[in-house]
């Protein structure tokens, strides 16, 4: 029993460790998306003059 405790022990610990490095990357690549887009966000209202908020406005009417 003590080596199947083990081997359960171990298979857990593997599982867990992959989970948490597939978590890191996935919160790594969504912080490089969100970032991106706002950079290009924020670089297209400076090129065209645009003001998200005097656009509201126009899209509910």
């Amino acid at each position: 029993m003590d080596r199947l405790e083990m081997f359960l022990w171990t298979i857990w610990g593997l599982q867990e460790r992959r989970f948490s490095i597939t978590f890191d990357v996935v919160s790594s690549v969504m912080v490089s998306i969100t970032t991106s887009l706002m950079l290009c966000f924020i670089s297209l209202r400076r090129h065209r003059g645009l003001d998200f908020l005097s656009a509201m406005p126009y899209a509910y009417s």
